[in-house]
């Protein structure tokens, strides 16, 4: 075992892939069995306001992804290579999308159902 290392380097090439396809079908599955769905988190809106909510939403994603040089996949990615500026873009991405949970998006619902959106 090198040392200051949990595993050998040899070791991680076999054991890095077959973990990771693991972890990826257990998630998969916990997904599955829950009834996970990521595109379906827009209740009480209708066909429109959804899709004027996607053309805001695919608007803001294009023009800071390009701002920043990368989607927010990218930005994870990089992240994770010790980027700075993308943690802070991900701690960002993070708190904006739970204060639009909690704050904007009851906002915008009621906003659609007063003009039948």
């Amino acid at each position: 075992m090198v040392e200051g290392f949990l595993i050998a380097k040899e070791s991680a090439v076999l054991l890095v892939p077959i973990a990771t396809i693991i972890l990826g079908l257990i998630i998969g599955w916990l997904c599955q069995r829950s009834g996970f769905c990521s595109i379906g988190g827009a209740p009480a809106v209708s066909a429109a306001g959804v899709i004027v909510l996607m053309i805001i939403g695919g608007i803001f994603v294009g023009l800071i992804g390009t701002l920043l040089g990368g989607c927010p996949l990218r930005q994870l990615v990089m992240t994770s290579e010790g980027n700075l500026k993308s943690l802070v873009f991900v701690i960002g991405m993070l708190a904006g999308a739970v204060i639009f949970t909690a704050l904007v998006s009851p906002w915008i619902i009621e906003v659609f159902k007063a003009i039948g959106l």
